[in-house]
């Protein structure tokens, strides 16, 4: 799929006044998880140093709604540090994420983008797969 209709079904998919929320999000994490090659696609609530599960898509078990865990422990977290989107081709030799997040979520790729709602970090939206990518992540797909 080409950016420019991976954009277009985004901005479609979003625009929709109709859908409920947990539609909209699930329509967005299946676009993301197929344009990106990955098999896993979850949105995150953080708050009070925790990363919650908000919805997912994907089979990986400790990415399933209302799963929980310390921020410190969690991939997103150099994710909320940051202002553009953290996109990881190979996790297991990145020193942006840790040790600890690669030992207990075995994510090779990952990409993932902070959420802001009126001026507060809400969470993350994030892709990945258990297997590093043999390519790093495209400027497009960021």
């Amino acid at each position: 799929m080409e950016p420019i209709d991976y954009r277009e079904q985004l901005y479609d998919i979003l625009g929709d006044s109709h859908g409920s929320f947990e539609s909209l999000v699930s329509d967005a994490l299946h676009l993301g998880v197929e344009y990106l090659g990955v098999s896993i696609g979850f949105l995150t609530r953080i708050e009070d140093g925790t990363q919650k599960i908000v919805q997912s898509v994907g089979d990986h078990e400790l990415l399933q709604p209302g799963a929980t865990c310390p921020l410190e422990e969690a991939y997103c977290q150099r994710t909320v540090e940051i202002e553009s989107p953290l996109a990881v081709q190979d996790a297991d030799g990145s020193a942006a994420v840790s040790d600890t997040a690669v030992e207990t979520f075995g994510l090779g790729a990952y990409i993932g983008a902070r959420i802001v709602v009126r001026n507060e970090t809400y969470g993350t939206i994030c892709f990945a797969d258990t297997k590093p990518r043999d390519d790093a992540f495209t400027e497009a797909e960021c």
